[in-house]
């Protein structure tokens, strides 16, 4: 077997060399040939694999975050070439959702072993593939302002903090939101288009059941009664009380935009893509991952977390899209 991986040498906390010398082990004792690509900033991770699949290359593995594996898939759909995740990054969501093992030696073994193969659903935003979410509001504000080095240092609490920080001084926003051609208005402080459901879940735990095989995506619409009441949300989900959360599910089978009526940054699997309007496009089976066999409840990718309460609001009314 032929593989290319693809390493983000700043992901995570490891020291990139020790990674690599232990996945390369692992490879060699399973007798995978491997072709090492060390990422690169601003490179398009998708465009390489594209390069490489002319190399014989059985397998693609991505050693990284999301936005490594996310980019990975970009150069795959289209293909049966398969692939496989090492978990290396901040918060690893999407191998969360499969159910792959977080430890590098154990996902590589599972790689090498006898993984099973699932067709999962992916996002194409501007020409771009991803997997995990797509983001405005408050998560893109987090993720805008939480440096590499604070990731690289504290890990998930750096973006912890950041959200903190934000929370304090949060502005609700008018969105526009057209799913399937259904015009929705709101004034909220965050839209999440979902295709993995684990983050969500962590999030608000009401969540309806989110899969990244379900060929839709679910977009959360989040807002509350007072300015306070966001921080105090935060502080929620990480100790355990329950304060008030007004959310709305929507539900996509093929395309979501979102306008508002200043351009608003937006983040896609964990990294800043641009500004509103947005467009959206649903994937359905348009990828194929090794995992262990299926993707697992959310109590068996997730800590356990603090159950909050919410209530469900009705659209503001139904407009042409802002400008």
């Amino acid at each position: 077997m032929k593989a290319l991986l693809l390493l983000n040498p700043s992901a995570g906390r490891s020291h990139h060399q020790t990674m690599r010398k232990a996945i390369q082990a692992q490879l060699t004792i399973a007798g995978i040939t491997c072709i090492l690509h060390e990422t690169q900033p601003g490179e398009h991770v998708g465009d390489v694999v594209r390069r490489k699949l002319g190399d014989g290359i059985d397998v693609v593995l991505a050693a990284g975050g999301d936005g490594t594996v996310a980019g990975a898939g970009d150069g795959l759909i289209g293909t049966d070439i398969p692939l496989g995740i090492i978990p290396a990054g901040t918060a690893n969501y999407v191998s969360r959702e499969l159910g792959i093992p977080q430890s590098v030696d154990a996902a590589v073994r599972l790689i090498a072993a006898n993984p099973v193969p699932i067709k999962i659903d992916a996002m194409r935003i501007g020409g771009r593939i991803y997997l995990l979410n797509v983001g405005m509001g408050i998560s893109a504000a987090v993720i805008g302002n939480t440096s590499s080095t604070s990731k690289k240092r504290f890990g998930f609490v750096a973006y912890v903090a950041t959200a903190l920080a934000k929370l304090l001084t949060v502005k609700p926003r008018r969105f526009t939101v057209v799913v399937d051609d259904h015009t929705h208005t709101y004034h909220a402080v965050e839209i999440l288009v979902n295709n993995c459901g684990v983050l969500t879940k962590r999030l608000y735990p009401r969540t309806p059941d989110i899969r990244v095989d379900d060929q839709h995506l679910d977009v959360w619409v989040m807002s509350t009664q007072a300015l306070l009441d966001y921080p105090k949300y935060l502080l929620a989900t990480i100790f355990g009380r329950q304060p008030k959360l007004e959310a709305e599910f929507l539900q996509a089978e093929h395309h979501i935009s979102i306008y508002s009526q200043v351009p608003l940054p937006v983040q896609a699997d964990g990294d800043i893509i641009g500004t509103t309007p947005v467009e959206v496009e649903l994937l359905p089976q348009a990828l194929t991952v090794l995992t262990p066999g299926g993707i697992r409840s959310y109590s068996t990718v997730l800590p356990t977390l603090p159950r909050v309460t919410g209530q469900q609001p009705r659209p503001n009314g139904a407009q042409s899209p802002a400008q």
